[in-house]
């Protein structure tokens, strides 16, 4: 049983390898194997997922194996499958901030940049902080409003951003203090009063890095984003945290 496991997790590997594997140069997108990946990815945020998957394909998903050496009584094992998830997921991250960061020599359509987005922000993945980030610039992220569903957001960044939450608080923070690029300043701001919940403790917390800054220029950065925060006339004041 042991070594079927072991076989069928190889070539669940191979095979997902292979959906995973960088788009050729000068393509201008990504190659078929990633349609069939991006559906699989949301599939896999479903609740029903298991029985999607074996529905659309007639096989079992390609973490079962995993998930199935994790319920082994043998350490090593569960070791195995928990190895396997762990790196998978970390290889999938890589993958979606290079779609959405889209440098390489594939540049990615805009709407493979905010479906990518989008999965960092429902699987919380909190490695695509700084690529989400960088997005927020003017002009970074062409073709801001997408989709109407979750795996295609209308605004995919933000959208991002305030799903992963807490994690994302002190690279926002930054974004306020050094940022040359308003734009950027603006939404970071308006990100940080979601995942805060609201006005009264967006206010404290710009209260508390002013008083806190040594930096003149930075200060002076955080006083004009104060003033905006103030002067802002939609807030939901009934928000509460996210966290």
């Amino acid at each position: 049983m042991r070594s079927t496991n072991g076989l069928l997790l190889v070539a669940t590997a191979i095979l997902l390898a292979v959906a995973l594997s960088p788009a050729g140069a000068g393509e201008e997108k990504p190659p078929g194997p990633f349609d069939q990946e991006l559906y699989r990815l949301r599939a896999l945020t479903s609740s029903t997922y298991y029985g999607q998957y074996a529905g659309k394909h007639g096989r079992p998903g390609p973490f079962d194996e995993a998930l199935e050496l994790m319920t082994s009584q043998d350490g090593q094992e569960r070791r195995k499958g928990a190895e396997y998830i762990y790196y998978e997921h970390q290889k999938l991250a890589d993958r979606l901030i290079e779609m959405v960061e889209s440098k390489g020599e594939v540049q990615y359509s805009g709407g493979t940049r905010r479906a990518a987005a989008g999965m960092l922000g429902l699987l919380r993945m909190d490695k695509g902080i700084i690529a989400l980030s960088n997005s927020l610039e003017n002009r970074a992220f062409p073709n801001t409003f997408g989709g109407m569903d979750r795996f295609e957001p209308i605004v995919p960044i933000p959208g991002a951003l305030i799903s992963i939450g807490r994690p994302a608080v002190p690279q926002l923070v930054e974004n306020l203090r050094t940022s040359d690029d308003w734009h950027m300043i603006d939404k970071s701001w308006k990100i940080l009063s979601h995942i805060l919940g609201g006005r009264e403790r967006t206010l404290e917390l710009l209260e508390k890095l002013i008083a806190r800054e040594a930096d003149p220029a930075a200060k002076d950065q955080l006083l004009k984003v104060q003033q905006a925060a103030i002067d802002h006339d939609e807030w939901w004041t009934d928000e509460s945290p996210l966290y």
